[in-house]
């Protein structure tokens, strides 16, 4: 006994197969995402670099403003102290001569009384009894005495 072959048997017992489906197509809407994604990290990379550099030249920029005004001040300091030290040099000097000056003025006064009982004392009338020059020539001596 022979069996019939599967083309001679019409739905019978032989295999039944689907019929042949054309594979699926992959959706690339993934890719899509993924590809614009992307393309949106690398744009902002590119501007955050871009604010990075930009902001790195100002910090630089206000950095060396910051250090040439930190140059002024210490030489503005030098320069106070030179002015202080000038200053404490003249007003040290000021003193010695208004010490010298009163030193003067009192001379002064001192010459002056004794200039006044010298006249006084030479001026005295020829007349005038022994006792009374006498008592002019020691106020003349009081007052000169330092002379």
């Amino acid at each position: 006994m022979s069996f019939p072959g599967p083309d001679q048997v019409a739905g019978w017992g032989a295999a039944q197969q689907p019929p042949a489906q054309p594979p699926q197509a992959r959706s690339k809407a993934p890719v899509v995402v993924l590809a614009v994604l992307a393309a949106l990290f690398a744009i902002a990379a590119g501007v955050f670099t871009v604010f990075y550099f930009g902001e790195k030249a100002e910090s630089d920029r206000v950095a060396a403003a910051v250090a040439d005004k930190e140059r002024e001040v210490a030489a503005a300091k030098d320069g106070l102290g030179d002015a202080e030290d000038q200053a404490r040099a003249a007003l040290d000097e000021l003193e010695s001569q208004e010490g010298k000056l009163s030193s003067l003025e009192t001379e002064k006064d001192e010459v002056a009384a004794c200039t006044a009982a010298a006249k006084r004392y030479v001026d005295a009338p020829e007349d005038l009894p022994e006792p009374e020059l006498d008592k002019l020539f020691d106020t003349m001596y009081e007052a000169c005495r330092y002379i």
